[in-house]
């Protein structure tokens, strides 16, 4: 916290492409993870890309035997379709 009145010094997090960097890396890790559990690559793209979706429970699904394409559709948010 700083000292009320007081504008806090700029954190070299909070700069727009450290941000996007981030968006980006975690966009990867979570297309890898859909994709090695056995996701299309394209479906894998948009799933990782909607923070909506739980990829572990994705994961979940598939580890006990739910097809990877019946799984999206189960998680997929009401409000969107499928991306397969």
């Amino acid at each position: 916290m700083g000292t009320p009145g007081k504008r806090r010094t700029s954190d070299p997090r909070d700069r727009p492409q450290d941000r996007d960097a981030q968006a980006a890396a975690l966009w990867r890790w979570r297309r890898d993870l859909l994709a090695r559990t056995g996701l299309a690559a394209d479906a894998a793209d948009r799933v990782a890309a909607d923070a909506r979706f739980d990829v572990h429970g994705l994961i979940d699904l598939v580890e006990q035997g739910c097809p990877p394409h019946l799984a999206v559709r189960i998680l997929a948010p009401l409000d969107a379709e499928a991306p397969i």
